[in-house]
């Protein structure tokens, strides 16, 4: 396993673990920590791990959300347990567009489910 997760036995060698980051939301001027966390947390309806409103449930009960200030590297060299992020600022894929091709493959899924059934159905009958 790579150096992302937590720490297994015997310990993996140290590596550095690359993040890939996609536009998720966007503030309309200078926000605090905690705006910008709860921001996150419901553009990805991240409340309190349940779906339930962000004001139903108290800090510990929140999941933890960590930020960083993001500085651009040049070509170097990683040290084992650094954290990266990879951003491709060009693109224009983000989080509404991951959303959108979920929702289309659970509409897909439901649509399948229903010929099969439809089909097992015809089958019988004859």
């Amino acid at each position: 396993q790579g150096g992302c997760g937590p720490a297994r036995s015997p310990p993996a060698p140290a590596m550095p673990c690359v993040l890939w980051g996609v536009a998720c939301v966007t503030l309309p001027g200078p926000a605090t920590t905690a705006e910008v966390t709860r921001e996150f947390r419901e553009a990805l309806s991240l409340q309190n791990g349940l779906g339930e409103d962000p004001g139903s449930g108290d800090a510990a009960t929140l999941p933890r959300v960590d930020l960083y200030r993001l500085v651009p590297l040049a070509d170097d060299t990683l040290a084992g347990e650094e954290r990266v992020v990879a951003h491709l600022p060009d693109s224009s894929f983000g989080c509404a567009e991951i959303e959108d091709v979920y929702r289309q493959r659970d509409e897909l899924e439901l649509r399948y489910c229903r010929a099969r059934e439809s089909l097992v159905s015809l089958a019988e009958g004859l």
